[in-house]
């Protein structure tokens, strides 16, 4: 067991043909290639594409004729999920740095309650970011078998180089819990100088205090080939004919051609398990081949079919340079082997924040209880200066039809919401975001939090939780000149019947001399 270290969280409290992959896959080739040593033409254009997307939300921080909204009632206050306590410390980065690491960051956490105890969360997060090219030194993990009162941490094994593993940087941590209380921690590994790209599970048999090897659902060695923005979930239901199968998702960036003639696509790929993570049924596509796809969640429905929802991008006839991206949701009806056509949930149109990456993709959750699903965005159509609030979308009949976005937050001049989370559980909704004052130009960022008792309906009042940002010690994102603050694409919010777990990344002074200190 580790000493316990540092990162920010709150619990809220109330009343088919399986393909093996063999362990020698975890193994650096024996012999470098022409490809392994090549520059990977696919992950510099996902880098592009994110690069476009970025710019397209930097687009819209104007001001504008709002849209007609409709906002959502508010609750007394004193209800259930008013109380906050436990605001506590989970981990702080150790791992050794080295050129590119920006030392003492942790960045960009998700996290887990297992359903079968809720006193055990797990988070997973980066941990010394790679400013130039993304990723960190090695992705590290915090548990609670107390219910979050006190915590061990540590670092995944045998995964990047710092620890013994294979690859040069891992990326983009996710977690969850099977039925029978293991604990799967997902991450996208790969070599910043030459062309592997994987997705890696790790699998923990005693609550998360410790994990396994990896086990890779894809390992790819070509330049035309990038796995990016994974996440994983398990079936849970006792209900489901594929009780506790392990399903990866991701978008696949795959180039085809050379030089300026290349096309690079990102289609949504999926891979299951049904031994615990280790072996991994062949790569499917959710989407068609040409597809643009990124941020792709997985939700799974008491009767185990599974719906992913995601960004898609498409291209505008009238602009070619810009094109505009759309939530979409797909579902399986049969264990992820075949999917329905893609179902729009709604246009994304969030703005950018000056100064920060601020992710904009959508966090999705179900409801294990009844099935409904929900889709949270920063979007700034509502807001007359170009502001984004959080905006929440619906689904009560397995993702066909989906509700009209309407604000979530309390909509106040000058305050800017960005890179929501939300999760579900017996009829209540939690919403979690970042908030940035002085029209999204302050020095700070807080973490904001809200929350449903009828199911999405109406919401209660907000509650800032925990101290601020202070942006001048973060990790930065040095990808996309300008370098910008980097607080990760998302943020980790779980919810049990009774209680919800809050986990983000705060940046403050460091305790001792240093450019950066985000636990």
């Amino acid at each position: 067991m580790h000493v316990p270290r540092w990162l920010s969280l709150v619990s809220v409290l109330a009343a088919g043909t399986m393909v093996g992959v063999p362990t020698a896959a975890l193994a650096a080739p024996a012999a470098p290639s022409q490809a392994s040593v090549a520059v990977n033409a696919a992950r510099q254009a996902a880098a592009g594409a994110w690069q476009a997307f970025e710019a397209r939300a930097a687009a819209r921080f104007h001001p504008h004729a709002a849209a007609a909204e409709t906002p959502l009632a508010r609750t007394a206050p004193g209800t259930a999920f008013s109380k906050i306590t436990d605001v506590g410390s989970a981990s702080r980065d150790t791992v050794p740095s080295s050129t590119g690491i920006e030392p003492d960051t942790q960045v960009e956490p998700d996290v887990a309650i297992d359903p079968g105890n809720p006193a055990i969360i797990t988070a997973v997060f980066q941990q010394g970011r790679n400013g130039p090219s993304g990723g960190s030194a090695d992705p590290g993990y915090a548990t609670s078998q107390n219910g979050g009162r006190t915590w061990v941490d540590g670092n995944l094994p045998m995964l990047t180089t710092v620890v013994g593993g294979p690859f040069q940087l891992a990326s983009d941590a996710a977690v969850a819990f099977g039925p029978d209380g293991s604990d799967y921690a997902q991450t996208i590994p790969f070599d910043e100088k030459g062309a592997r790209s994987a997705v890696a599970v790790q699998r923990s048999t005693d609550g998360g205090v410790s994990f396994g090897p990896p086990s890779l659902v894809v390992d790819d060695n070509n330049v035309n080939i990038f796995n990016d923005k994974n996440w994983i979930a398990v079936d849970d239901s006792a209900r489901s004919p594929h009780l506790g199968r392990v399903y990866s998702v991701w978008s696949r960036f795959v180039t085809t051609g050379s030089g300026p003639s290349a096309v690079t696509d990102s289609p949504g790929a999926v891979s299951f398990s049904d031994d615990q993570g280790k072996t991994w049924s062949p790569v499917r596509f959710t989407t068609s081949a040409t597809a643009d796809t990124e941020g792709l969640i997985p939700l799974i429905h008491p009767d185990g079919s599974i719906t992913v929802v995601y960004d898609l991008s498409v291209p505008n006839a009238a602009n070619p340079k810009h094109g505009n991206d759309y939530e979409t949701a797909q579902t399986s009806h049969d264990g992820g082997l075949t999917w329905s056509a893609p179902v729009t949930i709604g246009q994304f149109l969030g703005s950018g924040v000056p100064g920060i990456r601020t992710g904009g993709l959508p966090a999705a959750a179900i409801d294990p209880a009844n099935g409904h699903m929900y889709v949270v965005w920063q979007d700034a159509r509502f807001n007359p200066s170009g502001l984004n609030d959080i905006v929440l979308s619906m689904s009560a009949d397995g993702g066909q039809k989906w509700s009209v976005p309407r604000v979530v937050d309390p909509m106040v001049a000058g305050l800017d919401r960005f890179t929501p989370a939300v999760a579900a559980d017996a009829g209540a909704v939690h919403v979690t975001y970042r908030t940035r004052g002085a029209n999204g130009t302050a020095a700070s960022v807080s973490e904001d939090y809200i929350a449903s008792t009828d199911g999405g309906k109406t919401f209660g009042f907000e509650h800032q939780v925990g101290p601020p940002s202070v942006l001048r010690w973060a990790a930065v994102s040095t990808e996309s000149p300008p370098p910008v603050a980097f607080l990760g694409d998302y943020m980790g919010l779980a919810a049990a019947p009774r209680t919800a777990e809050l986990f983000w990344c705060l940046s403050s002074k460091p305790p001792f001399n240093g450019q950066f200190h985000q636990t």
